[in-house]
């Protein structure tokens, strides 16, 4: 499908000049984005920016990054300090 949209756009045969760089810039096919890589002075910004085939994520790093407030976060919810005041105020112990 993506080949299809990339089609729509540019042609190898078409002149680089005559290019919808509108369309291009919002195209997700990798060789739309080598296209757009090669010539960022026509990329339109405002519709590339948004194109989600520009990011990539390192999930790793990300989890990585999120286990020291996660581990305050346990830290804070399991407090027994907390956990007291939750029961003296009427709470259940099962439904913690």
């Amino acid at each position: 499908m993506e080949l299809l949209k990339c089609r729509d756009y540019f042609s190898p045969t078409q002149p680089i000049n005559h290019l919808k760089w509108r369309f291009l810039s919002d195209n997700t096919n990798p060789a739309a984005i080598e296209l757009l890589r090669a010539n960022q002075k026509k990329i339109q910004w405002n519709i590339f920016s948004a194109n989600p085939a520009i990011f990539t994520y390192d999930y790793a790093q990300i989890k990585l990054a999120k286990q020291e407030i996660n581990r305050e976060i346990i830290e804070e919810y399991y407090n027994p300090e907390r956990f007291m005041k939750y029961l003296e105020a009427g709470g259940d112990i099962d439904s913690y």
